[in-house]
C-alpha cells in the first residue's frame, strides 16, 4: 500500500512539475532562442550585422537578456525606433542559456532548478538607454526628459545633452562636475571628447579641434579594426563641415565606414544613405 502511495505521489510530482516547465516555458522558446543567440554572436564576430541584429532581436531575447549589443547595433544602425522598441520589451534579468545544452531529461531538472535559481542581474537604467536612442536620433528635448528620470546623473552626458539644446550655462556646470571626476585619470579620452562637443555646439571650432584630436585614442595606429575612435571621428567630420572642407569631413567619414560599415551617421555623410 505504502509502495502505491509513494508511487502515486512520484507521478503526480512529475507531472506537476511537468505542468510547470510547459507553463513557464511553452514549446522550448527560451532554449530555441539560445541558439539563435550563438549565431547571433558568431555573426558578430563576423562583422555580419544584418544577421545578428536578425538573431539577437528575438522575442525572448529582448525580455529576458538584457541585449546590450542589440542597443548599440539598432542605434549605430540608425534604426531608432527599433531600438526603442527591443529596450522598452525588457521585463526581467533570466538566465536560461546554461540549460540549453541538456538532453530532455537534465534540461528538465535544470530548468526546475533554474525556476527557484537566484540570478545577480546588472543593474538596468532604462531611462538612460532610451535617453541615448532619443539623443542620437536628434530628439534631444525626449532625450532630456529621459535623462531627469533618471536615479543617478551621469554629468558628461548632461554636458552632451544640454549643449545639443544650446543650454551652454547648464552644459557647463556639468562641465565642472564632469572635469573632476577626470581630472585625476590619465585617461583623459573621454573628458576631451566632451570638451570638444561643447565647444563645437558653440561653434568655437578652433577649441572643439583641439580638444577632438586629443581625444583621438592611439589603439587606432596599432589595430586596424580598432572602433573606439568613431564617435570622435563622426564629430570632426561635423567640425570640417563647418569649416566648410569638404575633404578632411569626407576622410574622417570613411575613417568610420571603414571599421564599422553599418554606421548609419557615416553613411549618411558620405551621401548612401536615401532620404
Amino acid at each position: 500500500m505504502l509502495k502505491k502511495v509513494l508511487l502515486s505521489f512520484v507521478l503526480v510530482l512529475i507531472f506537476l512539475c511537468g505542468a510547470v516547465f510547459y507553463l513557464v516555458n511553452p514549446n522550448d522558446q527560451q532554449y530555441k532562442s539560445y541558439y539563435k543567440e550563438l549565431i547571433a554572436l558568431e555573426s558578430f564576430d563576423k562583422g555580419d550585422m544584418e544577421s545578428f541584429v536578425d538573431n539577437m532581436n528575438n522575442p525572448v531575447t529582448v525580455k529576458y537578456h538584457m541585449p546590450f549589443s542589440l542597443y548599440l547595433a539598432l542605434i549605430n544602425m540608425g534604426r531608432y525606433d527599433e531600438a526603442y522598441k527591443a529596450i522598452n520589451a525588457y521585463v526581467k534579468y533570466y538566465d536560461y542559456s546554461f540549460c540549453a545544452p541538456h538532453k530532455i531529461g537534465m534540461k528538465l531538472f535544470c530548468r526546475i532548478t533554474n525556476m527557484f535559481w537566484s540570478v545577480n542581474a546588472p543593474d538596468f537604467d532604462k531611462n538612460y538607454w532610451l535617453s541615448l536612442v532619443a539623443f542620437e536620433k536628434g530628439d534631444y528635448k525626449t532625450a532630456i526628459d529621459y535623462n531627469l528620470k533618471r536615479e543617478k546623473q551621469n554629468a558628461c552626458y548632461n554636458v552632451k545633452l544640454y549643449s545639443a539644446i544650446e543650454n551652454f550655462e547648464l552644459a557647463d556646470e556639468n562641465l565642472k562636475e564632469c572635469e573632476k571626476k577626470f581630472f585625476e585619470k590619465k585617461n583623459k579620452y573621454n573628458l576631451y571628447q566632451t570638451m570638444g562637443y561643447f565647444y563645437l555646439k558653440q561653434n568655437k571650432l578652433k577649441a572643439a579641434e583641439d580638444y577632438l584630436t586629443r581625444s583621438v585614442r592611439k589603439s587606432s595606429k596599432k589595430d586596424s579594426s580598432y572602433k573606439g575612435n568613431n564617435t570622435t571621428y563622426l564629430l570632426l567630420a561635423e567640425l570640417y563641415e563647418k569649416l566648410n572642407n569638404q575633404d578632411k569631413a569626407r576622410d574622417y567619414y570613411e575613417k568610420v565606414i571603414k571599421t564599422d560599415p553599418y554606421n548609419y551617421k557615416a553613411q549618411k555623410g558620405l551621401g548612401l544613405v536615401s532620404e
